[in-house]
């Protein structure tokens, strides 16, 4: 990820936990992304239990106020967003000895959209991503993918630029002079 605070340009290194922070005119992000074609399978069957609860939990996806984004009891009242669900499945992962952490990242296509997803431990020492929320959204958008419906390929479907960051945190900041509320625009460059 490469950080343009108001023209100065500042690489942050890969893997990163910073957040990038500007104040003035403005702050520009680019990220070159590197994928991989692989599909890991969800091994352990405490995990596959645990996608299952959730996935029979009858959820609904709901672009929350922040305030509300990531706050894990709404799953039990119905209700999900990437944040409070990945929350939810980690700390449930967690409980069962499943090491887990939540990740958040740029959502590519969707404006201004930062998405949340969670990174687990299988049983043969691999992490593997389960992305719980476009399982709730693939119910709601006629003719989704059919890979969306499993939240442990969702991810690969889907194209995310990904931080060290875990839900709750910031990706950036922006402020201004006092008066002026920050406007954030999102412009896609296709690289070669």
């Amino acid at each position: 990820v490469r950080a343009h605070p108001a023209g100065a340009a500042r690489n942050v290194p890969a893997g990163t936990s910073a957040t990038a922070r500007a104040s003035g005119p403005a702050l520009t992000l680019s990220a070159v992304l590197r994928t991989v074609g692989d599909c890991p399978v969800l091994r352990s069957p405490a995990l596959r239990a645990i996608l299952r609860e959730f996935m029979g939990a009858e959820l609904r996806w709901l672009r929350l106020p922040e305030a509300m984004r990531n706050d894990e009891s709404l799953i039990p009242r119905g209700f999900a967003s990437c944040g409070s669900a990945s929350r939810y499945i980690a700390r449930l992962c967690r409980e069962e000895g499943i090491p887990a952490t939540t990740r958040i990242g740029w959502l590519v296509g969707l404006p201004d959209l930062v998405h949340a997803w969670v990174e687990v431990e299988d049983e043969d020492g691999v992490t593997k991503v389960i992305d719980p929320t476009f399982v709730l959204l693939s119910e709601v958008v006629p003719g989704a993918n059919p890979m969306l419906r499993d939240p442990g390929i969702a991810f690969r479907t889907n194209r995310l630029i990904p931080t060290a960051l875990g839900v709750g945190a910031d990706v950036a900041s922006h402020t201004c002079a006092a008066g002026h509320v920050p406007h954030v625009t999102t412009t896609l460059d296709l690289l070669g």
